[in-house]
């Protein structure tokens, strides 16, 4: 079932148009080696360009919505994959300086074509699919993250993830980022461990909330997911994110 793209934006657009709370957006665009999704090779070099927004309905609950859109290099628009999710984000009254829930859905949209050669397979995902998911997310060392997300439509099948992350701050304006994660699945013909990743982003700050710089992943993928990667799959990148003050 294909949701038109208007729709989840005027939705976004009537969220911004309320007047509950202040309103962070976030903007970026990267230069891929490779597209990668859990683990799996969705097609070679690319653009990425993505979009958030979130909007503080209450002191403890936000609404949260992004956009992000792939290109395959030298195909156009005519061989890419956008990915629509809307959210809730709630800080409980007596841990809420020590964590946040959120749940929302995930819209995965791509062109006939890349849904017809890369996704055919169960156990890759198959995407024109939508998810629900549940997060939570800890304010501890390590920003530790549980995703679990529940595919309910093309591909029916449950996906599993522990991730954490972290930022070193370096001399002058230079930081590196660096995250982890493993995912697991569960009733698409993977045998429960599906990927590992491993990411490295050194980051020059141009000015408050605008930075650019290369990222360098590493993904792990189960042999049922990407037979031919060997273990190993190394994803190149460059591009900036733009964080502007709240609204």
């Amino acid at each position: 079932m294909r949701l038109p793209r208007m729709a989840l934006l005027a939705v976004c657009l009537s969220a911004v148009a309320a007047s509950a709370g202040p309103l962070q957006v976030r903007v970026g665009a990267d230069l891929d080696s490779l597209f990668v999704f859990r683990g799996s090779k969705r097609g070679s070099a690319g653009f990425v360009g993505r979009v958030g927004v979130t909007y503080g309905l209450t002191e403890r609950l936000d609404f949260a919505a992004n956009i992000w859109n792939f290109v395959e290099l030298g195909n156009g628009v005519g061989f890419g994959e956008g990915q629509y999710d809307l959210g809730l984000r709630y800080r409980p009254p007596l841990i809420g300086s020590l964590a946040s829930l959120e749940g929302g859905w995930i819209y995965y949209d791509p062109t006939r074509q890349l849904d017809e050669i890369s996704f055919g397979a169960e156990n890759t995902m198959g995407r024109d699919t939508q998810e629900w998911y549940l997060r939570l997310r800890l304010d501890l060392p390590g920003d530790p993250v549980i995703d679990l997300l529940q595919d309910y439509d093309e591909r029916v099948g449950t996906y599993f993830r522990v991730s954490a992350a972290d930022r070193v701050r370096l001399r002058g304006p230079w930081s590196l980022d660096w995250q982890g994660s493993v995912g697991f699945d569960f009733g698409r013909g993977v045998d429960v461990y599906r990927d590992a990743r491993v990411r490295g982003a050194l980051l020059y700050q141009i000015f408050p909330g605008l930075g650019v710089g290369p990222t360098f992943d590493l993904w792990f993928p189960s042999n049922q997911v990407d037979p031919n990667a060997d273990g190993i799959t190394p994803v190149a990148s460059f591009g900036f994110t733009y964080t502007p003050p709240q609204f």
